[in-house]
């Protein structure tokens, strides 16, 4: 029986296990060995002062109120011109004044929705502001329902 010389002949080449060994140590004395950052100064302590506790008060919130809300004949046919005006009785000025107004069937189901902005987009408190709309007229609408918006 013919046995090929690469069959019959084994190399071993790995290395020694003691030379395995020796470098894994060798690698952990030589992290021991390195020496440690100094460690870093502590934050300087802050000088003594004198402080004051101030109150703050909650946002106030804005108080919008429709004063009036008139209808009368739009300019083109079939529309209605709803005026109305707006008083600020909150204690701080509101900002992006503008006014969403529903129109109602009977069922108080909302027909369409109109938004319209104010006559002025900043109003002072007790300061008023008008607001027009034009919408359609349409026989099924029996009321409106307007609600300011603001910041």
């Amino acid at each position: 029986m013919l046995r090929r010389a690469s069959e019959t002949l084994r190399i071993n080449r790995a290395p020694p296990r003691c030379a395995v060994a020796l470098s894994l140590l060798a690698l952990l004395l030589a992290d021991c060995a390195r020496p440690r950052p100094a460690p870093l100064p502590p934050p300087p302590t802050p000088e003594p002062g004198i402080y004051y506790e101030e109150e703050l008060r909650p946002a106030q919130p804005l108080r919008i109120e429709i004063l009036d809300l008139q209808q009368q004949p739009g300019v083109e046919p079939g529309t209605i011109l709803l005026v109305g005006t707006l008083i600020n009785r909150g204690e701080r000025a509101s900002t992006d004044l503008s006014v969403k107004i529903d129109a109602l069937d009977e069922t108080d189901q909302i027909v369409f929705t109109v938004r319209a902005a104010a006559s002025r987009a900043r109003v002072a408190p007790d300061t008023t502001a008008t607001f027009r709309a034009i919408v359609e007229d349409r026989p099924e609408v029996r009321r409106y329902h307007v609600e300011a918006i603001a910041r």
